[in-house]
């Protein structure tokens, strides 16, 4: 199956289904502050710095642009050649640079100091943070209230989580998500029917859905007639944890046919709650290592019984290894888990396999797919079969790039 225009709107998601491109995990990007070499183009139109995370890899900051890039070293004639997934190539040649394709230099200049440049807000990138309603000032008198976390995930997308105060009473607001960056000044992600878009201005975010349908929607993610709508002012001090729900990931899944299942993550220990089935106790609790980043609820098979797929990511050496976690509803008696198979165990499937993999529900289809260290994109379609013992992942279609 060719990667079609569906599949990239569909791919890489956190709660959110968008047209992210990639999603290679990379540190907060505060970490460039202490670099003084810039690298600037002959046109003023695109400066960088860069940041090395070892002899084989490095982190560019796009300082026009707003954009971090992941790229690996690949064999050269001379200088240093870096390559991110989906091909954009950055030539180091001593003092020099040549940024593009194969096929095409978009830019090319050469290192200068910082004192030289007009630095644009992207260097700080400000964006990142925690913010807090009005009522979070009045917190010691009692006040509930309501957070925003803004945290970068890759150069195309952050991780926006929504927390409130649960020391007096359970929490009102929930709600994760993975946004697309629009610009330097938006996100936008599509969560179940809702268009929703963050916008930041003069250390403000400020939460509405795309019209009043979508804005109905935000009332969702809140108990007692609350909505995360709304405007939140940025704290410039660490949030107060005596007070705030530490919960790490939070999502409710509904399917038409009346069953539900709330996900919930803390302390490595991954829950799985359905909702509708006559069988009681059918709780999962999962250890895990690393963190839970995404999970979708679909039927990939088409036999009226939905499945529940969460996605996991565990960083080894700074770089992303992910895998899922299924389970899936019997009827609407029971949930049992599914079985995937490590990529590692199967020979054929993990040449060229590095990490950064990404998973997405596509077309009745499981897709998984990673930069090839051979070249390309290899992606990997999955089906769900029915096994011995339990439901399997069982891979259907291999194709490169």
């Amino acid at each position: 199956m060719k990667y079609n225009l569906l599949a990239l709107m569909c791919f890489a998601i956190i709660s959110c289904k968008n047209e992210s491109k990639t999603t290679t995990q990379f540190p907060v990007v505060a970490a460039f502050d202490s670099i003084t070499e810039i690298y600037k183009a002959e046109h003023d139109d695109f400066s960088f710095k860069i940041m090395r995370k070892s002899d084989d890899s490095l982190f560019m900051l796009d300082l026009n642009n707003e954009k971090v890039y992941n790229l690996t070293r690949k064999s050269s004639g001379s200088g240093e050649k870096y390559m991110t997934a989906d091909g954009k190539i950055l030539w180091l040649k001593g003092e020099n640079f040549m940024w593009g394709t194969d096929n095409q230099t978009e830019y090319q200049g050469t290192i200068r100091s910082a004192e030289s440049i007009t630095m644009s807000s992207s260097e700080s990138h400000g964006i990142y943070g925690t913010y807090v309603d009005d009522s979070y000032e009045k917190r010691n008198e009692g006040y509930d209230w309501v957070s925003v976390t803004v945290t970068p995930f890759n150069e195309h997308q952050a991780l926006i989580s929504v927390r409130s105060r649960i020391d007096q009473k359970k929490p009102t607001c929930s709600f994760d998500a993975l946004a697309n960056i629009q610009d330097t000044n938006t996100m936008s992600c599509n969560i179940d029917g809702a268009y929703i878009i963050f916008s930041f201005n003069d250390d403000k975010i400020s939460i509405n859905g795309n019209n009043e349908e979508d804005n109905n929607k935000l009332y969702f993610f809140c108990s007692g007639g609350g909505t995360i709508k709304g405007t939140y002012k940025k704290l410039d001090t660490p949030i107060d944890k005596t007070q705030v729900d530490n919960t790490d990931y939070i999502r409710f899944h509904s399917y038409p046919n009346g069953l539900a299942a709330r996900i919930t993550t803390k302390d490595k220990n991954l829950q799985i709650s359905p909702i509708g089935l006559t069988l009681k106790d059918q709780d999962a609790n999962i250890p895990y290592q690393g963190d839970v980043y995404n999970s979708e609820m679909d039927d990939l098979d088409a036999n009226g019984s939905p499945e529940i797929y969460i996605y996991v990511q565990e960083l080894k050496n700074g770089i992303p290894f992910r895998k899922v976690i299924a389970y899936s509803f019997n009827g609407t008696s029971s949930m049992t888990p599914i079985y995937m198979a490590p990529i590692e165990d199967n020979p054929e499937l993990s040449i060229g396999y590095e990490g950064y993999d990404e998973f997405a529900v596509v077309e009745g289809s499981l897709i998984r797919r990673f930069p090839n260290a051979e070249g390309g994109i290899k992606q990997i379609q999955y089906k769900l079969t029915p096994g011995e013992a339990m439901w399997q992942l069982t891979p259907d279609k291999v194709t490169t790039y």
